[in-house]
C-alpha cells in the first residue's frame, strides 16, 4: 500500500464544474458551435447578395433609353410647296353673318322660313303678338281725338272771349262799365289761351307716342337684315323672343340665323416658314371639293398680323376678284394654290421631341446627344406642339441620338451606353 493520497476523482470533479460554467457562458458542445458559424455563413451571404444585386440595379437604371429623331411633317393643314406653286387647305366662310332678333319682347305668332330657304333684305321672317301693341296704339289715337276735339272747343270759346274783351273795351270808353269788369274779362282770355296751348302740347306729345307705338307694331314683324340664306331657326310657334335674355332657359333670343354667300370669303391658315410667299393681294385660285370643275379666281384681303405660338400658323383671309353663279355652303373645305413665279422654296420638315429629351438651366434649353458614347449638350429652343411632345424651332441637318431622360439631369461628357 501506497502511503501518497488520491487526487482523481477531486480533479474530475473540477472539470466537471468548469465545463458546466463553460456551457452556460455559450462555449458549449461542438453541435452549438457548428449551428453559430452556419448562421454568421448565411448573414455574410445574404449581405454579399443583397449589394451585389443593388449595385446591378444601379448600374442597369443609371442607363438613359436614347432615341434617334429623324424629321417629319407636321402641321394643321395639308402644305405643298414647289418650285412654282404653293397649296393651302380652308373653309369658306360668310361674309354677313347674323342671328335674326326683335327689338321688343314678344310671343311668336307665325315663323315664315324654313332651314334652306333664301330671303333678300327686309322680307318678313316671323311675326310677333301684335294684340297689346294694337290696343295701345288704338287708346293714344282715341286720345288724339278727344285732345283735338278739346282744342277746337277752346279755340272757339278764346275767340268768344276776345270778342267780349273787345265790347267791354268801347263801354269801358264810354263810362258804361267798370274797369274791373273790363279786367276779369280780359282774365278769362288769358287762361283761355293758356289752355289752347296746353292742349296744342298734350296733341303734340300724343302723336309722338302714336309714332311710337305704330314704330313697336312694326318692330313685331320680324325682318331679314340683308338678303341670304337661312342655317339655322331657332324659335317656333309660342315661345317669347326677347333681346336682353341670357339664353338657357325657355325664353329665345333669335328666330332664325342668315348667311350671306353673294361673296364668300375664304380662311387659310398657313405655316409662317411660308410667309414670305404671300402678300395683300395675291392672286390664287380656289377649288372646291363640294363643286366639282368650279374653280374661283381669288385675291389676299388680309392677313393676320399675329402667329399662332401653339400651331405656328397665320390666319389669311380671301375674297373672290369674280362674280359666279354657283350657291357655296358655309364652312366648305376650300384648297387655294397660289403661283410663286418659280421661286425656290425649300420645305423644312419639323422635329419633334419628347417632353422628358428637353431640359432648361439658366433660361436656356438644351438637349443630351450621344457623341463618341458619351453624353454631349445641344442647345435647342422648343416650342409645345402637343401632349408629350416638344417642337425644335430651329431644326438641325440630319439626325442625333438624342438621350431620353426622366429620372435626372445628365453631365457633361458622361460615359453612357445606348440601347
Amino acid at each position: 500500500m501506497s502511503l501518497m493520497p488520491n487526487n482523481n476523482g477531486k480533479d474530475s470533479a473540477k472539470q466537471a464544474v468548469l465545463a458546466n460554467k463553460l456551457h452556460n457562458l455559450g462555449f458549449g458542445t461542438s453541435n452549438n458551435r457548428s449551428r453559430y458559424h452556419n448562421g454568421k455563413l448565411f448573414l455574410g451571404l445574404f449581405l454579399i447578395l443583397s449589394v451585389a444585386t443593388l449595385a446591378i440595379a444601379i448600374y442597369f437604371f443609371s442607363i438613359p433609353r436614347v432615341v434617334t429623331v429623324r424629321s417629319e411633317n407636321f402641321g394643321t393643314q395639308q402644305l405643298a410647296a414647289t418650285s412654282n406653286s404653293l397649296e393651302v387647305v380652308g373653309n369658306v366662310i360668310a361674309s354677313d353673318v347674323a342671328t335674326v332678333s326683335a327689338n321688343e319682347v314678344g310671343r311668336v305668332l307665325e315663323v315664315l322660313v324654313e332651314v334652306g330657304d333664301m330671303v333678300v333684305k327686309g322680307q318678313p321672317v316671323a311675326y310677333l303678338d301684335d294684340r297689346q301693341a294694337k290696343t295701345h296704339l288704338r287708346l293714344n289715337q282715341a286720345e288724339l281725338e278727344l285732345q283735338m276735339a278739346l282744342q277746337k272747343a277752346k279755340k272757339e270759346e278764346l275767340t268768344l272771349g276776345r270778342s267780349g274783351v273787345e265790347r267791354r273795351q268801347k263801354l269801358l270808353e264810354d263810362d258804361l262799365v267798370s274797369i274791373a269788369t273790363y279786367e276779369e274779362y280780359e282774365s278769362r282770355v288769358a287762361v283761355l289761351e293758356a289752355e289752347l296751348s296746353a292742349s296744342e302740347h298734350r296733341i303734340r306729345m300724343l302723336k309722338q307716342q302714336i309714332a311710337l307705338r305704330e314704330q313697336i307694331l312694326d318692330d313685331l314683324t320680324i325682318r331679314a337684315p340683308f338678303g341670304g340664306i337661312v342655317t339655322h331657326v331657332a324659335a317656333n310657334v309660342g315661345e317669347i323672343i326677347s333681346p336682353i335674355s341670357s339664353g338657357g332657359t325657355f325664353t329665345r333670343t333669335g328666330i332664325c340665323t342668315i348667311m350671306d354667300m353673294s361673296m364668300p370669303e375664304f380662311h387659310f391658315e398657313i405655316s409662317e416658314r411660308f410667309l414670305p410667299l404671300v402678300s395683300k393681294d395675291s392672286q390664287l385660285i380656289v377649288t372646291l371639293p363640294s363643286v366639282a370643275g368650279l374653280e374661283i379666281p381669288a385675291k389676299v384681303r388680309q392677313i393676320d398680323p399675329s402667329i399662332d405660338a401653339q400651331t405656328g400658323t397665320v390666319n389669311i383671309i380671301a375674297e373672290p376678284t369674280a362674280k359666279f353663279d354657283e350657291l357655296l355652303r358655309p364652312g366648305s373645305r376650300a384648297t387655294g394654290l397660289f403661283s410663286t413665279e418659280n421661286t425656290e422654296t425649300p420645305v423644312r420638315q419639323d422635329i419633334l421631341l419628347p417632353e422628358s429629351a428637353v431640359y432648361q438651366a439658366e433660361g436656356t434649353n438644351f438637349i443630351y446627344i450621344v457623341r463618341e458614347n458619351k453624353a454631349a449638350r445641344l442647345p435647342v429652343q422648343v416650342e409645345l406642339a402637343e401632349s408629350g411632345w416638344m417642337r425644335v424651332t430651329d431644326p438641325w441637318a440630319g439626325s442625333y441620338q438624342v438621350i431620353v431622360w426622366s429620372q435626372s439631369a445628365l453631365e457633361e461628357g458622361v460615359l453612357i451606353r445606348t440601347e
